[in-house]
């Protein structure tokens, strides 16, 4: 499974969904457990989470370490609490923007 090209695709239905109004949580959802399997097929043991220009509730949880394994169970990211809006006119769907960066031993 190309899991980049996966991540990607569900990150541009994210952004359309956002335009449309629409709730992007379930394609954000997607496109970061595309990215952590991603991180674990290259051998990545541990991310931290990379939360610059977001929120205040996502600033919170910016630089805390997750093995891989316990990030795909519990997925902070997206986060559930963000406070992000996207697009100016979507004010009833957030759109969190933290990412996972690789922990480099």
């Amino acid at each position: 499974m190309d899991f980049h090209k996966t991540k990607m695709e569900a990150y541009e239905k994210a952004i359309n969904l956002s335009k449309q109004h629409k709730s992007p949580f379930s394609q954000l959802k997607i496109s970061s457990q595309m990215e952590l399997l991603h991180y674990q097929s290259q051998g990545v043991k541990r991310v931290t989470i990379l939360s610059a220009g977001g929120c205040e509730n996502c600033k919170h949880q910016g630089g805390k370490i997750y093995h891989i394994q316990d990030a795909l169970k519990e997925m902070p990211i997206p986060n559930r609490t963000c406070t992000y809006h996207l697009h100016k006119r979507n004010k009833k769907y957030v759109f969190c923007r933290c990412a996972y960066i690789p922990e480099v031993d």
